[in-house]
């Protein structure tokens, strides 16, 4: 059993069993109206959370491990946030390897057009600056 960090709306600081957190949620309470006794409208539901292990190495080099789960709700909106930052990032790096791309072939047209004797002048101001 280890401490583990658990994000919801709130955090909260609980115990860990088997690399999971037990979550346990039921329906409303009904209360009879011919009876003074009160029931679970649904069944109990137990979801099992898992825990993520993160490590983060401080500035004297010793390396700390926190554990923490996030509940579903609050997993999905980092999935979100995850997705579009994903995005976004393969958005920057296709536009980046589309102006190389571009470059590249700009620099393949310039020295196909050029002449026999542009080449040539090229290779003599090469050799004259060595």
């Amino acid at each position: 059993m280890k401490p583990v960090t658990l994000y919801t709306a709130n955090r909260k600081l609980v115990k860990s069993y088997n690399g999971y957190i037990p979550i346990t949620t039921s329906g409303p309470i009904v209360k009879c109206s011919n009876s003074f006794d009160m029931f679970i409208e649904h069944e109990i539901k137990v979801d099992q959370l898992p825990i993520k292990r993160f490590c983060f190495r401080q500035e004297d080099g010793t390396v700390e491990d926190q554990f923490v789960a996030f509940d579903r709700e609050l997993e999905e909106i980092i999935g979100v946030m995850l997705d579009d930052y994903t995005r976004e990032l393969q958005f920057g790096y296709k536009k980046a390897r589309e102006g190389l791309i571009e470059a590249y072939e700009n620099q393949i047209k310039l020295l196909k057009s050029r002449s026999i004797w542009d080449m040539i002048k090229i290779k003599l101001s090469n050799w004259w600056l060595k």
